[in-house]
């Protein structure tokens, strides 16, 4: 069985990156089969290399809109929806 997890991502000041850097840090080792990343348009650091699939929206599409994305990319028979504050 593959499992896919979703992160997504808007961090707007350093303690949200810092919540998604620990959180991405956490989920890695699960060893899930793939890790994607949804970024909704963050402006504070750059994580592009921290996930198997790393989406950056330019704008802020939202909550669902995000989910959507990752969902259509995953490929895992199990998939998972986090927040960086997991």
């Amino acid at each position: 069985m593959k499992t896919s997890i979703i992160l997504l991502r808007y961090d707007f000041n350093n303690e949200l990156y810092e919540l998604t850097k620990a959180a991405t840090e956490s989920l890695k080792t699960l060893n899930a089969d793939e890790l994607i990343l949804i970024d909704n348009a963050s402006t504070v650091g750059d994580i592009n290399d921290w996930a198997d699939i790393y989406v950056r929206n330019k704008t802020n599409l939202g909550y669902c809109m995000a989910v959507n994305q990752g969902l259509k990319l995953a490929k895992g028979d199990l998939i998972v929806v986090a927040n960086n504050d997991i």
